[in-house]
């Protein structure tokens, strides 16, 4: 029996998977060019993939200036504990209405920070999809603002006017507009 507060496990196929073995030195060392590494497939009968069979067919981008004052639909998004950045961030599918779909990550006071802000309010309320389908009509908005390099923290506008530029730099922090 599984207990209400444990997620479900999905099950795992046990069809087993033929794996060939790695291709010889001398055929490998043959490959000049990506044509001759096709040709190579061709001629074996093996169709050369793209991973489009692990895909969910969302685009990675860091370029979140492309979402400014431009409408979507937040799909669905999940928390990532991670130990690298010192800090959890969020990886976010989104949809625009031109039905192109993107894949960004945020894990700053602005996404990050109202998309816990709605997954609270929503788990509260007990929403039945408390992290997925949300409407941002405004698009993304952009702060920007000058940080110290020595320790990354925000500076004031009087402490920036007077640092040296090798001593600071831009950064920007993007928020969801409804």
């Amino acid at each position: 029996m599984v207990s209400r507060n444990t997620p479900a496990q999905p099950e795992t196929p046990s069809a087993e998977v033929a794996v060939r073995s790695e291709l010889p030195v001398e055929v490998v060392r043959s490959f000049h060019t990506v044509a001759d590494v096709e040709a190579f497939f061709q001629d074996q009968g093996i169709e050369l993939g793209s991973g489009e069979e692990i895909s969910d067919g969302f685009e990675t981008t860091q370029n979140k200036d492309r979402f400014i004052n431009t409408t979507f639909v937040i799909i669905d998004w999940n928390k990532v504990a991670s130990s690298d950045f010192g800090q959890d961030f969020f990886t976010i599918r989104l949809m625009t209405l031109a039905g192109e779909k993107y894949r960004i990550s945020d894990g700053s006071t602005g996404i990050a920070q109202q998309l816990a802000d709605i997954t609270n309010v929503r788990i509260k309320a007990n929403h039945p999809a408390p992290n997925a389908g949300v409407i941002v009509k405004g698009g993304l908005s952009k702060s920007e603002y000058w940080v110290s390099e020595a320790d990354g923290k925000a500076m004031s506008e009087a402490e920036a006017e007077v640092t040296p530029k090798d001593l600071k730099k831009k950064a920007s922090t993007f928020y969801l507009v409804f």
